[in-house]
């Protein structure tokens, strides 16, 4: 007498698949929000960049300048205009800037003083699985991104 085998394993190939399939989905995923979190980091680096060597070429800078939360219009400011211009792909009015002079003794920024420039913006990933601060405290994921740059001042 023959015993079919096959008969009772109809659904091992759909189980196997649905397995395989989340693993790769989520890690396609994953790759994804990586690779769009690093082009936003390098992103907010290069308006940093942008606007420390603007800071640095300008004649006078003031050696303080508040934390400056952009809004959807270039401001009227050259180092922070640079910045402005710097920024694509984001709400410009979620993101954050801070030009600071180290090391300054006067009230302006002179020779051989380091212009620091800090550009922050938020990070909201498509999917958040461990981002639950209710259920999972210690997991929670930071959501701000930072680009930061600093040139000495001519």
């Amino acid at each position: 007498m023959k015993i079919d085998t096959h008969k009772h394993r109809k659904g091992q190939a759909l189980v196997e698949a649905a397995f395989v399939l989340f693993i790769v989905v989520l890690f396609t995923f994953a790759i994804t929000e990586f690779g769009r979190a690093m082009y936003i980091k390098n992103m907010l680096n290069n308006a940093a960049r942008a606007g420390a060597r603007q800071a640095v070429v300008t004649g006078s800078l003031p050696v303080s300048q508040p934390l400056f939360t952009f809004s959807n219009t270039r401001p009227a400011d050259p180092v922070l205009a640079k910045i402005y211009d710097g920024l694509m792909y984001v709400k410009k009015d979620t993101v954050t800037a801070s030009v600071s002079c180290v090391g300054c003794a006067g009230s302006y920024a002179a020779a051989g003083d380091t212009i620091s420039v800090i550009v922050t913006a938020p990070f909201d990933p498509v999917i958040r699985l461990f981002n639950d601060p209710v259920n999972h405290p210690k997991l929670v994921i930071t959501d701000k991104l930072v680009g930061q740059a600093s040139m000495r001042y001519e």
